[in-house]
Formats: structure tokens, sequence, C-alpha cells
């Protein structure tokens, strides 16, 4: 997988006072654990550190969210994905107050390099 992340103490500190600022010691060590596992810089907003129940110790959760800028190193990494040329494909419905543009779903691909040759794999979500 290749050498881990490394951060200096000024950078760690940032990190900590930014990204990271709701995280207690321990969770912002396990932050920064899994950023240099998985080789994410959160100054460059690849990962984000979101603390859950925070106002209650017995209900904090640590949640790394990984963003799609953090998914697209990773996946640039392998050399095994590429873009689709074409756009993502949108299915419209009715407009209202909680969907004014009426989008139903959206549908994009990306292709795996995979047995010689390339392969489509479609993503869809739904509103």
């Amino acid at each position: 997988m290749g050498e881990l992340q490394t951060f200096s103490p000024d950078k760690l500190a940032l990190i900590k006072r930014t990204v990271a600022k709701d995280c207690t010691d321990d969770e912002f060590r396990l932050f920064i654990h899994i950023c240099q596992a998985v080789r994410l810089d959160p100054l460059r907003r690849q990962a984000h550190a979101f603390v859950f129940g925070k106002g209650d110790k017995d209900k904090r959760q640590l949640t790394v969210v990984t963003t799609i800028g953090g998914y697209r190193s990773i996946a640039e990494r392998t050399g095994n994905y590429r873009p689709d040329v074409a756009a993502p494909r949108y299915t419209i419905g009715e407009k209202s107050p909680t969907n004014p543009l009426g989008i139903e779903s959206c549908e994009v691909t990306v292709f795996k390099f995979s047995h010689g040759e390339w392969w489509p794999v479609v993503g869809q979500a739904f509103w």
C-alpha cells in the first residue's frame, strides 16, 4: 500500500485546530491513524472527522468521512480506474419545495481495468 502519510507536529496541530477540532485526543489519534493508513491528507480536504453525540461522553462517535477528492486520490494511485467521457445522466420528475429541481436520480459511470479490459462500473443515486 506504500508508505504511511506523515504529518509534522505543526501540521498535526493545524489539523487538530481546524479539520478535527471536535475530536478528543484519542479520537484525533484514531483519525490521524486512519488518514495515514489510507494515505489521505485532511488538510487537502480528502478526509473529515465528524463527532456525533459530542455533548454526551457515552454517546460520542467519531466518523471518518472520505470526500470525493479522497476517493479520487485513492483511485488515481491504483491506475485501475478512469472516468467516463459522458456527463452524469439525470432523471427529472416533478418539482417540489424540498426538491426544487425535480431531480429523481443521477447515474454516472467510471471504468475499472481488470483482466486486460476496461469494464463500466455504474453508480446511481436517488433523491
